[in-house]
């Protein structure tokens, strides 16, 4: 009647080492982590100590929490125990209110026995009582700490399980309630752009080519969905800019450039209150600085630049230069890549606008996409 068979950030950068690429330390976002798996706890209970220094031996090869119990005819059930092991010896009826009894207050909790019974009517009364395994006296230790590890396991893999179908639960409702706050966020972005036919349409391709060179660089999945986020919403602060200035087809007085600059902080104010708007943040923030240090709001220079504000850099001067403006014709791809060579150090991240300019020579996506728009298109 035993059983004898045996029975698992925001995307950031550092500092590059010799040897390192300016890209060294992108990496998705992991979550926290914190103790998910608890010791189990086995209560053990015999009729007198000595059986008990028996079930113990057994027990504690096992990294669990133990707690050991004379059974007593008014004993009453103890909880919050994941395995019960009882020696029933001699109890005879009362070894059938013990398990009941038990049950009735811990119904997550296995239960072992051990008996000096060894009628087959015993053995089939426990088991329909939902006794996991029985041994009849005497036997082997090996047999019953096969049974507990067997139980261990199926309990370390329920929690496992139960882990990661909360946690499955909670990406759900967090991709819900993040595509909701874009989807509004999202008519802003349309509200800001309708009113210059210039700059329709330009998060929509800044965010094209961000997530081309992203992949490129080999980012991981989760940190692209962030930076697209971010490619999207970078100009979301010139709501705040009059249409007198955003509009103007002339160049900007010395205070009105000053105005202009005030844009990524805008949408920093905007942004700010929303949560989970905090990891991307500093991506639109920051993608006016200049790898030289001569850029704004914060005058930040080499990696001390957020990387994903460095890569929204290159792809915002790219369609800026590619698209019209009042003033001028956007100019050629090869004139753009041109001026992203020139900016190599200076304006640009040097690494960054090296990959940037393979991409954009590969990617016929790309070239299809700003012939559309030279084509009438939007």
């Amino acid at each position: 009647m035993t059983k004898t068979t045996e029975r698992y950030v925001p995307a950031g950068s550092v500092e590059p080492t010799d040897g390192q690429s300016p890209m060294h330390g992108i990496s998705g976002r992991t979550r926290g982590s914190g103790k998910l798996y608890k010791k189990p706890r086995i209560l053990l209970g015999a009729t007198d100590m000595e059986r008990m220094a028996l079930l113990k031996e057994e027990a504690e090869v096992f990294d669990v929490v133990l707690k050991c119990e004379i059974i007593a005819p008014e004993r009453r059930a103890e909880k919050r125990f994941d395995i019960f092991i009882a020696d029933v010896s001699g109890m005879g009826e009362e070894a059938f209110s013990l398990v009941e009894m038990h049950r009735l207050e811990n119904r997550n909790s296995a239960i072992i026995l051990i008996t000096d019974s060894d009628d087959v009517e015993f053995y089939k009364r426990v088991m329909k009582l939902g006794v996991f395994d029985c041994f009849s006296r005497p036997y082997r230790g090996k047999d019953l700490q096969l049974s507990i590890s067997e139980l261990i396991k199926k309990r370390r893999d329920k929690t496992i399980a139960a882990i990661k179908s909360s946690y499955e639960e909670e990406l759900l409702k967090d991709r819900e309630q993040i595509g909701y706050i874009m989807s509004m966020v999202e008519s802003l972005v349309l509200a800001l752009e309708a009113r210059d036919r210039y700059t329709r349409g330009h998060s929509e391709r800044v965010t094209e080519l961000v997530a081309e060179l992203a992949g490129f660089l080999g980012m991981e999945d989760s940190a692209i969905e962030r930076l697209k986020h971010a490619s999207r919403l970078h100009d979301i602060g010139k709501i705040g800019i009059k249409d007198s200035i955003l509009h103007k087809p002339e160049a900007l007085t010395l205070k009105e450039r000053d105005m202009m600059k005030h844009h990524p902080v805008m949408g920093e104010e905007i942004l700010q209150p929303v949560g989970y708007f905090s990891r991307i943040i500093p991506a639109i923030k920051h993608h006016h600085e200049r790898f030289d240090g001569g850029g704004y709001p914060s005058a930040l220079a080499g990696s001390d630049i957020p990387v994903e504000a460095r890569i929204i850099a290159l792809a915002d001067a790219y369609d800026a230069m590619r698209s019209d403006r009042p003033y001028r014709k956007g100019m050629d791809k090869s004139a753009t890549l041109a001026e992203i060579e020139k900016g190599r150090g200076g304006q640009f991240d040097p690494f960054i606008a090296d990959a940037f300019i393979k991409v954009i020579n590969k990617s016929r996506r790309l070239d299809e996409l700003y012939r559309f728009r030279e084509e009438g298109g939007d």
